[in-house]
Parts: structure tokens; sequence; C-alpha cells
């Protein structure tokens, strides 16, 4: 397209990612200290780069070195498979080992690149010898973390027993973004296939952005509840867009984390959930969440988490709201007040 190597496919995928990253960098700026935020941010960054870099690289029109354009090709790719497990690995608390880290990966995929790559470009000076020689490795590197992360996730979702949180869907998303992610080199090892590799590899991100999107909206939904039970926020008529307007505020009043919130509606849900099963539904250790609950109680003034639970469920605590009732009703900023 446009006199360039980019496919078409890549190009809708880069634009879609482009839109995403207009959202998100306000969203994340309301709210610099979710790290879950940032983290997906830099998450659409790394999908960005690497979509321009593999479709527009390597082009022989274009005046630098081909194999300064193979570096930034490849590069961006080692970038992104390595961001991606990383950014699993923080948001669903997958235990890293010896051989199966986010260094390990990394390092693994520069060396062989180093060695299989660009030494054995300036051994042979042939491109396609060179990158033959290169990907072998990565594609035993990307099956091992691959099964590796299916495992563990399937030990994890076993012990979940709550249907209709998001963190199951937490769980299936990563279960297949990192299949669709190992497919990046296993594509480029039979060859030149663009619309096919980043095709593969651009789903893992309509799958994460999926579920990110889903897991943002429950905690919205927690917080504002909590809050309105709190007394914090009194709100008659308002929409969804004046909604987001008060999240900083929000945030601000309750001063609640990511994490917390997740907590604070599992201990509101299910009274008799204890702090293991917590740990088991979030993918956290038992100790973990002994700690974010004691920032939850001390936060809200509660003295245990008896009082926790006499003060923030009943009728007002509505989990389950469908927001679209409150989407359909007409803005009068007059409405609402906060506690001073």
């Amino acid at each position: 397209m446009f006199g360039t190597e980019l496919k078409l496919t890549t190009f809708i995928f880069t634009c879609i990612e482009i839109i995403v990253l207009f959202f998100q960098l306000p969203n994340y700026l309301s709210r610099r200290q979710d790290k879950s935020r940032f983290r997906f941010l830099i998450l659409i960054v790394a999908f960005i780069f690497y979509n321009l870099c593999s479709g527009l690289l390597p082009d022989e029109r274009i005046p630098i070195h081909i194999l300064a354009q193979n570096i930034l090709a490849f590069g961006s790719g080692i970038i992104l498979a390595t961001y991606y497990f990383y950014y699993l690995v923080q948001e669903l608390n997958i235990s890293q080992e010896k051989l199966f880290n986010t260094k390990v990966l990394f390092w693994s995929l520069v060396l062989s690149f180093g060695v299989g790559f660009i030494l054995t470009y300036f051994i042979t000076g042939n491109i396609a010898i060179s990158k033959r020689n290169f990907i072998v490795l990565p594609v035993l590197i990307s099956v091992y973390f691959c099964i590796t992360t299916v495992k563990f996730l399937s030990k994890k979702r076993k012990k979940q027993k709550l249907e209709e949180t998001p963190f199951k869907l937490m769980i299936y998303s990563g279960y297949i973004g990192i299949i669709f992610m190992a497919t990046m080199p296993i594509v480029v090892f039979f060859g030149d296939y663009q619309t096919i590799n980043n095709g593969l590899v651009n789903i893992s991100f309509i799958i994460t952005f999926y579920a990110y999107t889903k897991y943002y909206l429950f905690q919205s939904k927690v917080e504002y509840n909590l809050l309105k039970k709190a007394g914090f926020l009194g709100i008659k008529e308002t929409t969804n867009d004046e909604l987001n307007d008060l999240q900083s505020e929000l945030l601000e009043k309750s001063g609640l984390t990511s994490r917390e919130l997740d907590i604070a509606y599992l201990i509101l849900k299910n009274k008799s959930m204890t702090y293991e099963d917590i740990a088991q539904e979030t993918f956290i250790t038992p100790k973990t969440v002994s700690k974010h609950a004691s920032n939850i109680y001390k936060k809200t003034e509660s003295a245990n988490k008896k009082d926790f639970i006499e003060k923030f469920s009943g009728e007002n605590f509505r989990t389950e709201t469908n927001f679209e009732t409150i989407d359909n009703q007409p803005i009068n900023k007059n409405t609402y007040e906060t506690r001073t």
C-alpha cells in the first residue's frame, strides 16, 4: 500500500491500535498511579511499533542498509513478544521460574538473533540464509513459553469458583493471546507472509483489548457502587460520559487501587469467601490479599472485614447493575454532590 511493503491487513490493525492509543492515553493520564493502565498503554505502542517496522521493512527502496532494516523488523518482534509475555505475567500473576521468565525470553531471543542472524550475515552476506539460521531457535522458544503459559493458566482456571466475574475472561484471553503470539516465528520460518503473520499476531491484541475493556468497565462499576454506598457520590441522573469525567475525583475519594477494588468486590459479593479463595480468583497469594484487605479497611474507615461488609453491602451495592439504564437518562449536573 502507498508504494510500500505495507499490506492492507497490517494497515487496518495499525489504524485500530492508533485509535485505541488515542483513547487510552488520556485514560492513563487521569490515573497515572494505575500500573495496569500504563502497562496496557505500552502494549499498544509495542503493537504499533511492530506493525510499522515489520510492515514497512525491509524495503530496498528505503535508503537504509538492508541489515539495519532487518534489525528493526526482527527487533520489533522480539520487543513485542517479550513485552506481551511480561504483560500477561503482571496482569495474571504468572509465576516465573528459572527458565520461564521475561529475562530468559528476552535474552534468548536477542542472543539467537545476534548469533544466528547478524553474525551469519557478516559471514555469508546472505539475508535469506541468515534468517533461516536465526528463526529455528525462536520457534522452539515460542512453543516452550506458549505451552508452559497455557498449562499455568489452566491450573489457575481450575481453582476459580466464581463464574460471573471478568477474571475468567482474563485467563481465556491469556490462553488465546499467547497462542497467536507464538505463531510469529513459526510463520516467519516458512516465509515472508506479512498478511498471515501480522494478522495472527494482532489477534492477540484484539483479544487482550476486549478483556481489558471488560475488566475496566467492571472495576468502574465496582468503584461507582462503593462510593455511592459510602455517600461520596449521590447521582440521580447522569450519563456514561459524565461518569468518565468524574473518574479522577472518584479515585481521590475512595483511594482504592485497581487490585483493591477487585478484592473489595469479592468480599462483598460472597461474604463467606476466605482470603485464600479470593487469592485463587484474582491470581495473587493469600498473603497479598490480606495486605490489600487491610488497606481497604483502613481507607474506608472500617475496623475489620465484618465492619466493611456492614458498611458497604446491601441494596445500594449493586455490582451487577446494568449501566445502560443510566446511559439513557439526560444529563443534569446539579443532581449529584460530593462529600467534602
